[in-house]
């Protein structure tokens, strides 16, 4: 089977990306030319041309991607906070720091690294735990 040879840049694919760097949508473009939206998506991408409607809705969902990762990031401290809070609260109640972690569901890893946070002591390799000294 013979390999289809890449067309080159020819006149009609440089006037559609003038066009859609005017700031004309695609859907326009591709009436005028009798081809599709996407298309003319293509070949301006080929061309390294960026329609001038998109720039700014680009800009726009970055921003929100961005608020949204820092909402989320807040969101997962407090939780985490208040999972600590929750665990020294068991622990000076007087239950065992293993067993405060087991009762909020929590990993060893998880356990182990909010106890040290919170200063209660640290979780012995085998499974015990040692008040912090002071």
């Amino acid at each position: 089977m013979k390999r289809r040879r890449p067309r080159r840049n020819t006149n009609r694919d440089k006037q559609i990306a003038r066009v859609v760097a005017r700031g004309e949508t695609f859907e326009a473009v591709g009436y005028r030319y009798g081809i599709t939206r996407e298309r003319v998506r293509q070949i301006a991408a080929g061309l390294g041309v960026q329609s001038q409607r998109a720039f700014p809705i680009i800009i726009a969902k970055g921003r929100e991607r961005r608020r949204a990762r820092i909402v989320a990031r807040a969101e997962k401290r407090r939780a985490l906070e208040a999972l600590a809070d929750r665990m020294y609260r068991l622990v000076k109640a007087g239950q065992s720091i293993l067993a405060a972690g087991r009762a909020l569901g929590l990993t060893r890893s998880q356990t182990d690294t909010i106890s040290r946070k919170k200063k209660l002591g640290g979780i012995t390799q085998h499974g015990r735990w040692r008040k912090k000294r002071r």
